[in-house]
């Protein structure tokens, strides 16, 4: 019949005629018999203990000696750590634990302060510091700083090119932070790696008709006990190389966009390709300090709001270029501002300051007094004007046509001789107005 296996821990508290671990502390007085805290390490030095260990675990053992005591006085040991606790074994004799889980990467060094004190009756308190140093555990896995790695190589290159450097992170420390490198599968056959610094070079020359793309597993171990290892991905892009220089479809492009929209606002697309049909590897730029920029698909966006009563059209050059063979081509790009009716007509006769005219009464019906003169900053139908008079102390006595003229709509008697306000509007397209004021004197 088999027994279960039990583990337990036991401790042997020998008491001889002084201390272990040395004598009463100096500093604590002259007299020999003066009262100090023992403290009874498993070792010499620090007290050390490994960041993985139970909750619980044994680290020293404390004493307390040469205390006056009463008969009901009672030694108490206490500290105000939060990690390690003290559990009393005899009226004066304490063992230091573990209270919490233990972090190595989060603290190293303890200072646990102990402080023991006799009862009321003849109160005596000592204190004590017990340095606890906490040892590493491999505990933690290395850890690519990336998941996927990726990077392009031009085909028909040379054997040993430099490809990529990856790296890894171990929050360990000595032998269970160091970490090596490894490539997974078949990669071997193109690729190798440096183990220690995670260099990554060619072994042979690629070529674009044959493989275009690589997927590499890569492999980080520690040298702890238990290892640790993590894995990431490389994914190796093999570039077409052509001689072909890249091309537009047309040497110039027209384009158009509305004034007073706000950035970035689409306005066209320059399309082009590399001679094989290939987009990939092109990159635009504008020749232009215009209010434009060009994205890495050719698109072309405004930079600020666009007015086209400041400047109807912009032309400027696009260029491409084949990052794989460094050619590039060109072509001219004209943009059209499109109006919006954002101007109100501007009245130029009659003004504040000038707004009177003069008529004989003799004048037959039909005759013209005056003209308003208008004009819009918009452009097409946005720019048409339409008058009307929206007043006049005459009545019907003046008329205003398309063309802004205002003629006598009947023939002028005696009568009719004074000064008439005729109040004015001016309207666009779109219905912005503005508004005069013409003074008309019949004269005899």
């Amino acid at each position: 019949m088999s027994l279960p296996l039990v583990s337990m821990m036991i401790l042997i508290v020998i008491h001889a005629s002084s201390a272990s671990n040395g004598n009463p502390p100096a500093d604590l007085g002259e007299s020999e018999n003066s009262p100090y805290i023992a403290v009874n390490r498993l070792t010499p030095g620090p007290v050390e203990v490994m960041e993985n260990a139970p909750i619980e675990t044994f680290l020293a053992h404390i004493q307390v000696i040469g205390f006056d005591t009463g008969p009901d006085d009672i030694i108490t040991c206490t500290t105000d750590s939060h990690t390690f606790s003290l559990k009393a074994l005899f009226p004066n004799e304490y063992m230091l634990l573990t209270f919490q889980d233990l972090d190595y990467e989060q603290q190293t060094h303890y200072d646990v302060m102990i402080q023991c004190e006799n009862g009321d009756s003849n109160l005596q308190i000592l204190t004590t510091s017990i340095p606890v140093e906490i040892r590493d555990f491999n505990d933690n896995r290395p850890v690519f700083r990336e998941n996927i790695y990726r990077v392009n190589i031009e085909e028909n290159n040379a054997i040993d090119t430099p490809l990529i450097t990856v790296s890894a992170i171990d929050y360990d420390t000595g032998i269970n932070g160091e970490v090596r490198y490894a490539l997974g599968g078949d990669a071997s056959d193109f690729l190798n790696i440096d183990e220690y610094t995670g260099e990554i070079r060619t072994k042979v020359v690629f070529d674009y008709e044959v493989v275009q793309e690589l997927r590499v597993e890569l492999s980080v171990f520690d040298q702890g006990t238990p290892q640790q290892s993590s894995q990431a991905t490389l994914l190796v892009q093999i570039v077409d190389v052509t001689e072909n220089p890249p091309e537009f479809p047309v040497s110039h492009f027209e384009m158009r966009c509305y004034e007073n929209r706000q950035p970035p606002e689409y306005v066209d697309r320059a399309y082009a390709s590399d001679g094989n049909g290939d987009f990939r590897n092109l990159k635009f730029t504008l020749d232009t300090d215009g209010p434009f920029s060009i994205d890495d698909d050719g698109r072309i966006w405004t930079t600020e709001m666009l007015d086209r009563e400041l400047q109807a059209v912009y032309e400027f050059t696009v260029t491409v270029l084949d990052t794989s063979n460094s050619m590039n081509a060109t072509a001219t790009v004209t943009v059209n501002i499109m109006d919006l009716n954002d101007n109100a007509p501007v009245i130029e006769f009659p003004s504040e300051e000038n707004f009177h005219v003069a008529i004989s009464r003799d004048s037959p019906a039909w005759t013209v007094v005056t003209s308003v003169l208008a004009s819009d900053a918009d452009a097409g139908e946005n720019a048409e004007l339409f008058y009307s008079i929206v007043y006049s102390t005459g009545g019907d006595l003046f008329l205003i046509d398309r063309q802004g003229r205002v003629p006598l709509a009947r023939a002028l008697s005696a009568s009719d001789v004074q000064t008439y306000q005729v109040f004015i509007k001016v309207r666009d397209y779109w219905r912005l107005e503005s508004f005069t004021r013409l003074a008309i004197t019949v004269i005899n």
